[in-house]
């Protein structure tokens, strides 16, 4: 508190009057390092707090224009008014591009995506070789902590760099698939849960500064805000979201008021990208950089400040949030940017040089094989140039609806090149560096937040233009009404909708995969293997492409062609965990235990770490009686994951196997803790019970597996035999022990079920049945015998 207070007093000598202030600039001297303040050496920031907190606040999916503090009356967001009237606000911030992932990269690095080549939501990570926020004021002795609210920014992105904690944390109920209607719980958690835990966070003791980012997805569709705003905005959910999120802002930076640190901390909230709620034909966000989607807001509350209630006019960046933030508070500036410092910019009376702002979206081209969007903002224009550029003269036309990039042919011109130029400029060997493939679980649980979850392959013939967006707005739509439509249990009208999609344009991958999953809900795997055989083409290097059409495969019981075409994807798929451990699969499926255990060995060398590949071999391992490594690898299986499926089952058969019952009875136990479902675990568990002497609990268990599964013959017979043993039940031991001889069950057991049947019929006093079973028992007997 000491190093701030001192920082204010500073601030404060500076600011007593207009000529204390240095002239504002956005000019870097020659000779600085990117990003770094255009101050004198040695001479404090603008409001030199010194050490001060930091609080982040990023809203995802908040439009500027749908907030009081910019002049929308229709929604009440009375804690960023307080924050706006309390600090600067600028009224054309930009985001670098409308998704989640990139953009928080963007504000966390001070660079455009162009730079730190995360490019999408999907198969991209933050370079660690990036410098971040966090890590800056981290390396200054600041406690950091990040608590974010959606899968999308899981810290395996590579978002967590610099934080001492980061909440993700997602729980997916240990589920390992995510198809397009399994809905998002798990995977997001509402504002009011998010806010819980950093307040905890804040409370804990500590003497150094923080740096605290909190990240409240609540606006992101589908719009379902709690009560009373759900009530209050029932015309427009979008907005009671809005209302909610912002009545938990309040409550977080309240709460900095009750613990005696709002006069310390630097609060800074911005949106991540807006929502075009249906303008410009675009439903959501992604796809397009019109306004909409782009144009967020941009706040900076500094406490002591002499700027309260400024607003700045000129367009800025989110790339200028991390630079802005270091200068407040005396830190390093970051050692490579694109972003400016703007505290220069918090004096209304200063004059800045204009600058071009960057945007931009590759969605269209990773997920639909369409042109990318490359943006250019000026104080006046805008371009968005793509196989069909666009250019528009926001002074005159807000809304975006003339496109003068004919008219203007000259100022099209100069703006394509002067954005050649800038993205030459700012491009790293990251550009496209995080372009790869993406496994089915994280796939799947992006697409149930509504992201689309398939990305193509960067292999276009570059002298062929790609088709534009806008001009396939019809079919990005049909795409996003069937992902609605799974998730509200309408498979039907999905497959009519992404049936259109595939007929009007072949190479939009993400509906090709789409379709074949909502088959594979229907249990049409054959349609399915069809459609993920057509989508292999789209995205032959991406392992998922081939998975998808193996398991389809599997499932229809072509276990021939599934090990085929995993066999095949070797041609165009770098080795492959995952690959390996499907054939693996496949194999032992058809009987062939000593090719799948190569196929698991293979997928271990890959990733030692698999629990399911250890559990698969160990399971193969006990098909080939090779008991020392069935029961290595199921350990190692249980060492990875204490609850992964079938490894106690393994563990239990061969402590059976070896005689000791004891221990098979806790495997059996176990594994049935684990998979209660699992009917083979509870019969073995049953005749382990009668091994051990202890009938009663043969009985249950049997009872247990009957309810269960009551096509299980084998488990039928047994329970009949035990019924009889007991002398009880017996006309229903009678109908057990027929339904299992009217099934395929082998001879000895058949020679179980006859003796079985002639004494029942003797018991129920039915002696000429009795006779004619015992006859039968006879029979086969002697062909037993030989």
């Amino acid at each position: 508190m000491l190093r701030f207070l001192i920082g204010i007093l500073a601030a404060t000598a500076l600011a007593c009057g207009p000529a204390a202030v240095p002239a504002p600039t956005d000019q870097t001297p020659a000779g600085a390092a990117p990003g770094a303040s255009s101050l004198p050496a040695g001479a404090s920031a603008p409001l030199g707090a010194v050490g001060a907190n930091v609080l982040l606040i990023t809203v995802d999916t908040v439009r500027a224009d749908r907030l009081g503090a910019y002049g929308f009356d229709a929604v009440e967001t009375p804690a960023i008014d307080a924050l706006a009237a309390s600090g600067v606000r600028f009224a054309a911030a930009y985001s670098t591009t409308p998704l989640t992932l990139p953009s928080h990269t963007s504000i966390m690095t001070g660079t455009y995506p162009v730079h730190h080549g995360v490019r999408d939501n999907v198969a991209y990570e933050v370079p660690e070789e990036i410098d971040t926020l966090a890590e800056v004021l981290a390396g200054q002795g600041y406690r950091t902590g990040a608590f974010v609210s959606a899968f999308v920014l899981d810290s395996r992105w590579g978002l967590d760099q610099g934080f001492g904690t980061y909440y993700d944390e997602f729980d997916t109920g240990g589920q390992t698939r995510f198809l397009v209607g399994g809905g998002q719980q798990g995977l997001e958690r509402t504002a009011d849960e998010v806010v819980d835990r950093a307040i905890e966070w804040l409370r804990r003791d500590g003497d150094d500064p923080f740096f605290l980012w909190v990240h409240l997805f609540d606006p992101h569709a589908p719009y379902s805000p709690p009560e009373p705003f759900r009530s209050q905005y029932a015309d427009d959910l979008y907005l009671g979201e809005i209302a909610f999120t912002d009545s938990e802002i309040g409550r977080l930076v309240g709460q900095l008021d009750q613990l005696g640190l709002r006069d310390s901390t630097v609060v800074a909230l911005a949106g991540d990208h807006g929502e075009s709620l249906g303008e410009h034909g675009e439903a959501q966000h992604g796809l397009f950089i019109y306004e909409e989607t782009i144009r967020v807001p941009l706040l900076f509350s500094v406490p002591a400040s002499p700027w309260a209630g400024v607003v700045r006019s000129e367009p800025v960046s989110l790339v200028d949030v991390a630079p802005t933030l270091l200068a407040l508070v005396g830190a390093p500036p970051l050692e490579s940017t694109q972003g400016q410092d703007l505290t220069r910019r918090f004096d209304p009376a200063a004059t800045v040089e204009p600058r071009p702002i960057h945007a931009e979206s590759w969605y269209g081209r990773l997920h639909y094989g369409w042109s990318e969007l490359h943006g250019l903002i000026t104080d006046r224009y805008k371009l968005i140039d793509s196989s069909d550029p666009e250019l528009f003269d926001l002074q005159q036309d807000a809304a975006e609806e003339a496109n003068l990039a004919d008219q203007l042919n000259s100022v099209y011109l100069r703006l394509h090149n002067e954005l050649g130029e800038l993205e030459s400029e700012w491009s790293s060997a990251n550009h496209l560096a995080g372009t790869g493939a993406v496994d089915s679980e994280t796939r799947q649980r992006l697409q149930a937040l509504g992201y689309v979850g398939s990305v193509r392959q960067l292999d276009e013939d570059p002298s062929q233009p790609l088709p534009s967006p806008r001009a396939r707005i019809d079919v990005y739509n049909k795409t996003l009404a069937a992902r609605s439509a799974m998730s509200q249990g309408y498979p039907g009208d999905a497959e009519s909708l992404l049936r259109q999609v595939v007929a009007e344009d072949p190479g939009v991958l993400e509906a090709q995969r789409m379709l074949g999953e909502v088959y594979t809900l229907q249990g049409r795997y054959g349609d399915a293997a069809d459609v993920f055989r057509a989508a292999v083409p789209l995205s032959p290097s991406d392992p998922e492409a081939h998975l998808l059409l193996a398991d389809a495969l599997i499932a229809a019981g072509d276990l021939e062609a599934a090990e085929r075409a995993l066999e095949a994807s070797s041609e165009f798929v770098e080795p492959s965990a995952a690959i390996q451990l499907t054939l693996g699969s496949a194999r032992a499926r058809k009987g062939d235990l000593r090719g799948a255990a190569v196929a698991f060995e293979a997928s271990l060398e890959l990733r030692p770490e698999s629990e399911h590949a250890h559990s698969g071999l160990a399971q193969v391992q006990l098909g080939m009686n090779d008991m020392p490594r069935a029961r290595e690898h199921a350990q190692a299986a249980l060492a990875i994951d204490p609850a992964m499926p079938r490894a106690h089952f393994v563990l239990a058969e061969v402590a059976r196997r070896e005689g000791d019952v004891g221990v098979a009875l806790d495997e059996y136990e176990a594994e049935l803790v684990t998979d209660p479902a699992n009917a083979v675990a509870r019969f073995n568990l049953a005749m382990a019970y009668r091994e051990a002497g202890r009938p009663d609990d043969e009985l249950a268990a049997l009872d247990e597996v009957v309810r269960r599964a009551p096509g299980f013959s084998q488990a039928g017979l047994m329970l009949g035999r035990a019924l009889v043993e007991r002398d009880t039940r017996l006309v229903e031991a009678q109908g057990l022990v027929q339904r299992a001889l009217d099934t395929r069950i082998g001879d000895r057991q058949r020679l179980l079920g006859y003796q079985l049947m002639a004494d029942l019929s003797t018991r129920l006093g039915d002696p000429e049945g009795s006779a004619r079973w015992a006859e039968l028992v006879l029979a086969l007997r002697r062909q037993l015998d030989g």
